[in-house]
């Protein structure tokens, strides 16, 4: 999609045409690039889309997957419209508790559903699938703490607040950097993309001598992994921004995992065997179907439905064709 395809007269329209555009089935890499564009060239551009974000959550936040359902064009120009207009509607009453929510710091995505948040301080947050943070911002910090879910943050430098992401007692320390953070459960991984950033456990203690990551590291910290460094591969790790999952000899059971974080259609991997075998490609997330679709073209499995969800088995050793695999 062109960024030229739009020519809005001020930065509220604007704002409205991007929060319809990234949340259109067919965003591509090209939008997420021009809306950063656009969103750091101004602070008028920045504060529109914060106004304009927080009535899209009043109205209702409708993930990617409803509106692939039924009236899906009339539900995105009715938002579209209601954005465009002001919102009289948010502020008449309806979708009050979403805008309440905006106004408390509190963010939060469903399943499948991906967004992206101005922040006051000129920071931009991208939130990925069934992810929940809140926003502690006074004169002396800036903190965001991490529920659940991931997020990537571009962290405008702020000299006098430090901006602090706390994931499960893991806090994330950055003067100015672009990274991502993760929180499974007691499993927190830190990507550091540009920048410098320290990160600190519940005692205050750094996770290494000298305590900065750097650009390029990941930091994963669970129950079974203290603070394990390396440096993998930027591209896989960033494909989710783009709305995709990029497998490079991952096991079927892993990627399988992954693609359910963003489909209530579930992928069941029904035996060992099957979770074992090695996949890669590059594939989008929300479609299950598709996916199971390619890997059984490309390995010895096959699918079926089994009460909304698909079911990928291994099929017996007769039934692969020599160069199936």
């Amino acid at each position: 999609m062109s960024a030229d395809a739009f020519s809005p007269s001020d930065a509220d329209t604007e704002a409205a045409v991007w929060l319809a555009r990234l949340h259109a089935d067919t965003r591509d890499p090209a939008d997420d690039l021009a809306f950063r564009r656009w969103i750091e060239a101004s602070s008028a551009n920045a504060e529109a889309f914060r106004h304009a974000t927080a009535i899209w959550d009043a109205v209702g936040g409708v993930s990617p997957a409803r509106f692939r359902t039924g009236d899906a064009q009339d539900r995105r120009l009715s938002r579209r419209a209601v954005l465009a207009g002001g919102g009289a509607l948010a502020f008449a009453g309806i979708g009050l508790g979403g805008w309440q929510q905006a106004q408390a710091g509190v963010y939060q995505t469903d399943l499948g559903e991906q967004k992206h948040v101005a922040l006051e301080d000129g920071s931009l947050v991208f939130l990925d699938t069934d992810t929940k943070l809140k926003l502690n911002f006074n004169s002396k910090r800036r903190e965001v703490t991490l529920h659940r879910g991931r997020a990537n943050f571009r962290v405008a430098h702020d000299p006098v607040r430090p901006f602090i992401v706390d994931a499960g007692g893991q806090r994330v320390i950055a003067p100015r950097a672009v990274f991502d953070v993760r929180r499974d459960a007691e499993r927190v991984s830190v990507v550091l993309i540009d920048g410098s950033a320290a990160v600190q456990n519940g005692s205050g203690s750094m996770t290494r001598a000298g305590g900065q990551l750097r650009a390029g590291e990941r930091l994963v910290i669970g129950p079974s992994q203290p603070g394990q460094i390396d440096m993998p591969d930027m591209a896989q790790q960033l494909a989710w921004q783009n709305g995709q999952m990029v497998a490079d000899n991952q096991s079927l059971g892993a990627m399988a995992a992954e693609m359910n974080r963003y489909s209530r259609a579930k992928l069941v991997i029904a035996d060992p065997r099957a979770a074992s075998l090695r996949v890669s490609g590059v594939y989008r997330v929300g479609d299950n179907a598709a996916f199971a679709r390619s890997v059984s073209q490309l390995l010895p499995v096959g699918v079926r439905a089994n009460d909304g969800d698909l079911e990928i088995f291994s099929l017996p050793a007769q039934s692969v064709a020599p160069n199936s695999i």
